[in-house]
């Protein structure tokens, strides 16, 4: 089965034989040790419920799951609907008692190894599921990930959110378009929204749950995003996981009247549980800050641009600039990938992406030039590696008029530099602050001309980089500072 199937042309009817069969087929025959317990709480806005339910049953059929709904104490045809729902674990709260409590109350019998919960005014689509679930299983450090949260007019609703420095909120990318790059690569992130947020079932017990003080709702799900930071674990945006979200349908969008306003009942008592980590850690609010806010989780490590004229495999299939960008990330770089021809190339661009690197190029109805993307991404970097020399040639100066940072240079396989003043090569090495280039030869001739320091790394398309990298470090540790964060 397929979400399509019912998202846009399936009527009431439809949809309820959908529901019902989806439910004969995934819940029917549970299964003894689920790997994800998916927690919706709700209340009335039993249509809504329908759509939501029907769209998770329909979703990655290949993660063994139970679905466990938390009736808030609903007064429409909620509850006589949940009933005939064979499969579904129902729990019914005898008075509304809000998100987090609900919350609460249904991962206490959940059984997964994972919890997903999730607003019932939310759509789910192929992989929604199944890609939170293989990020948070490549790295045992990862406790928390979240979707990408799509308005129903195709709009970014979220990617991923920051936290200022004074506890208010922001959804980094709000109402931008969806396809932009910046929204497009998997990252670290202050939190992950309640909307759609799948947790380690026992970083979850031991966190003691979402926060009580936040009852009824608001700020339970930031909180337990830093909760499980303070415990070492991390907190990531997964973009591969895209569900719909309308946002507003349940507790409105006035922030002064009915469920909304205890957004600013509670972000007091946030900023006072958390505010020695706001003030040394968090920026404060500017629109110059907010591409700074939304990358700052891998400052531990000096962020690097790379700067090439392609991300296209050559005709062996290889390229310099994916090279290079691969080779800094398991080094535990944040990478900033800029080809020349801002061309996004599937499948290398997604590859990348899902590596963390962000790959800055042309989507959809994005027009910016590579001196748009360049202004944009430098505030964000502590360095930049510029790959060939007419690239080096145009861009080295275009950055040390933005930033002084260091800029190094990669020969990438171009011819020996003649090392007088009219050839480009040597004019790059002798500009730059270090040189990378593919072998030793080529390392011992630059040092015998008196220019340096100097990396090798191979370039073969599964290079051995740990000698390189080590001297990279040295080249790029300078850059290194702490954020100012006030």
């Amino acid at each position: 089965m397929s979400i399509s199937s019912f998202t846009s042309d399936c009527g009431a009817a439809d949809l309820a034989a959908v529901l019902s069969a989806a439910c004969a087929e995934r819940l029917q025959d549970p299964v003894a040790a689920p790997l994800v317990s998916v927690i919706i709480p709700v209340y009335d806005n039993w249509e809504v419920t329908e759509r939501c339910l029907a769209s998770v049953l329909c979703c990655d059929a290949e993660i063994p799951i139970e679905l466990i709904v938390v009736d808030d104490a609903s007064t429409d045809e909620t509850p006589e609907k949940l009933s005939r729902l064979l499969g579904v674990n129902v729990l019914r709260n005898p008075v509304n008692v809000g998100f987090v409590s609900g919350c609460n109350r249904g991962a206490a019998i959940a059984r997964g190894r994972y919890l997903f919960f999730l607003n019932n005014d939310t759509h789910l689509y192929a992989d929604s599921i199944a890609a939170l679930v293989r990020r948070i299983e490549r790295d045992g450090d990862i406790g928390i990930v979240g979707s990408k949260l799509v308005y129903p007019d195709g709009k970014l609703q979220e990617a991923g959110g920051i936290i200022w420095s004074d506890a208010f909120a922001w959804n980094y990318g709000h109402s931008d378009d969806v396809d932009r790059p910046e929204y497009n690569f998997a990252r670290d992130v202050d939190y992950v929204s309640g909307a759609a947020l799948l947790v380690r079932a026992d970083l979850f017990q031991e966190l003691g749950g979402f926060d009580e003080r936040y009852a009824p709702a608001y700020y339970e799900d930031a909180d337990l995003c830093f909760a499980a930071r303070a415990r070492g674990m991390r907190v990531v945006y997964e973009p591969s996981s895209v569900v719909t979200h309308h946002g507003g349908l349940t507790a409105g969008r006035d922030v002064t009247a009915g469920m909304k306003r205890f957004y600013e009942i509670n972000r007091p008592k946030f900023e006072s549980k958390w505010y020695d980590v706001l003030r040394q850690e968090h920026y404060a609010y500017s629109e110059a800050n907010i591409r700074r806010a939304a990358r700052r989780r891998a400052a531990a490590q000096p962020a690097v641009l790379l700067v090439g004229s392609t991300i296209s495999p050559d005709a062996r299939g290889s390229n310099r600039l994916r090279v290079l960008a691969n080779a800094f990330v398991e080094t535990g770089r944040r990478v900033a990938c800029l080809p020349h021809d801002l061309a996004g190339v599937e499948p290398e661009t997604r590859r990348l992406q899902n590596a963390g690197v962000e790959v800055l190029f042309s989507a959809g109805g994005d027009e910016r030039s590579w001196e748009e993307h360049l202004t944009q991404v430098l505030p964000t970097v502590d360095a930049a590696l510029i790959v060939g020399p007419e690239l080096c040639r145009r861009y080295l100066p275009a950055i040390l008029a933005q930033r002084d940072i260091p800029v190094l240079y990669d020969v990438a396989g171009t011819a020996p530099s003649r090392w007088d003043a009219e050839d480009l090569g040597a004019t790059c090495i002798r500009a730059a602050d270090g040189t990378i280039v593919g072998a030793e030869t080529e390392a011992e001739r630059i040092v015998r001309a008196g220019f340096g320091p100097v990396a090798v790394m191979p370039a073969t398309s599964d290079p051995e980089v740990g000698a390189a990298m080590r001297l990279i470090e040295r080249l790029v540790a300078p850059a290194v500072r702490a954020p100012a964060v006030r």
